[in-house]
């Protein structure tokens, strides 16, 4: 039988059960954040969103919480629950396929234990095809940051198959989806040497440059070698902090990104509240240093070719009259990892996610300045090499991309009835 994928039961060729009718539903603890903890309460690792992945569980990066008898015992962790991600990858999930004796999980998670004669397999299949068709967002109303609640995965409604058929479409899919994961798994790792490779060459070559020279220290600790004739300066000799702010908040309203630099906030997908006025947005010139405070340890920065605003947050930094700097070549250089270590060690928070880098501690931070023609052909050869690599890394991207299509595809037709799975098995 053919039938629609329909979370909201309009017309669908077959019954739809909502999964609290199959599952209990259940919200991982709440991080403590620094309050009296119970004596009695003992460490436990804990599953959060980072660790659920299309391919599994990744449990190569563990952190570990307070856990009283009562709570473990409420949230613990068994073969054949279903972990759904509740904030972040919202409806990402996996089934468990035993028992994690010991572990508990956080509050971004929610568990769904079977309840009744429904296969934990299919049902997770089924998410992940509302997932990929878009539904999960609708669900989650992305006013704000959105979120897959309990309430919300306990009303979604899935199809009410045969306990054998579901059974069946799972095993199909076990086999087809594995094919496809291994390939999009390929290209990942693919992705990741080459974003290796870029940010290698990039780091070798924007502090040692294209000859080779000698070298002598530059009082940088994670850059600490650099040509000996590169002049050694303070970041306040070439920029200044630049105040100027919006008198309407009519320019053109810019985000700052570790992975894009500065782009205008309009191609981007941000979930963030926008404030109702942008009046009084710091303005933003092209060849300005613009720096995300909040962010800058993650290296959430760069010079702009655009002109616009920016939220008062954010540090702009403008070039001196008669700096000679090519914009390039000091855009490579502030988001070089050995910088934008430099940056973090002059960051100051108790914790690293709340660390902030203040314009008189950006401005007294050391700097290598190369001769200008030499900044010229080294910003040159970046751009060329850097050209390149980015276009093998997009290219990985749409292969990543068509695949997960392909996954989406194929999982849809199976939960729908498109694919006899006795015939093709």
């Amino acid at each position: 039988m053919t039938y629609s994928l329909d979370p909201f039961n309009r017309g669908a060729g077959v019954s739809y059960a909502p999964i609290g009718s199959a599952f209990t539903v259940t919200l991982g603890k709440m991080l403590d954040g620094g309050r009296d903890v119970d004596a009695q309460a003992s460490l436990l690792p804990y599953i959060r969103a980072a660790n659920i992945q299309d391919s599994g569980l990744d449990l190569a990066d563990v952190n570990m919480m307070p856990f009283t008898d009562a709570e473990s015992a409420a949230l613990d962790l068994r073969k054949d629950d279903i972990l759904v991600v509740e904030g972040g990858a919202v409806g990402t999930c996996v089934v468990l396929r035993e028992d994690l004796v010991g572990w508990s999980f956080q509050k971004t998670v929610n568990r769904l234990r079977p309840t009744g004669d429904w296969s934990p397999r299919f049902v997770a299949y089924v998410l992940r095809g509302y997932r990929d068709a878009g539904v999960i967002d609708i669900v989650c109303n992305k006013s704000t940051i959105p979120h897959l609640t309990a309430e919300k995965l306990r009303a979604l409604r899935v199809p009410a198959l045969e306990p054998r058929l579901q059974e069946a479409i799972s095993d199909y899919l076990d086999r087809e989806a594995a094919h496809i994961d291994e390939l999009i798994g390929e290209q990942q790792r693919l992705i990741n040497l080459l974003r290796e490779r870029r940010a290698t060459v990039l780091d070798r070559v924007v502090w040692l440059g294209i000859e080779q020279a000698s070298t002598s220290p530059t009082g940088i600790d994670p850059a600490p070698e650099a040509p000996s004739h590169w002049r050694r300066a303070r970041n306040k000799e070439l920029f200044f902090e630049a105040t100027d702010l919006s008198a309407d908040g009519g320019e053109e309203l810019l985000t700052v990104s570790h992975l894009t630099g500065i782009t205008p906030r309009s191609e981007k997908n941000v979930n963030m509240i926008e404030s109702e006025s942008l009046e009084g947005y710091r303005l933003v010139c092209p060849g300005d240093l613009v720096i995300n405070t909040m962010w800058a340890w993650m290296g959430a920065l760069g010079i702009s070719s655009l002109s616009g605003l920016v939220s008062p947050a954010y540090g702009v930094y403008r070039l001196r009259d008669g700096a000679e700097v090519d914009s390039r070549y000091f855009n490579y250089l502030y988001r070089s990892r050995p910088y934008v270590a430099e940056m973090t060690r002059h960051s100051r928070g108790v914790w690293e996610s709340r660390l902030r880098l203040y314009p008189e501690s950006f401005l007294r931070l050391p700097i290598v300045v190369p001769p200008l023609e030499e900044q010229r052909a080294i910003a040159n050869w970046l751009d060329g090499q850097t050209w390149k690599i980015d276009n093998l890394i997009a290219e990985a991207e749409r292969l990543v991309e068509l695949a997960q299509e392909r996954r989406s595809a194929l999982i849809t037709a199976a939960v729908t009835g498109q694919v006899d799975v006795g015939r093709v098995a």
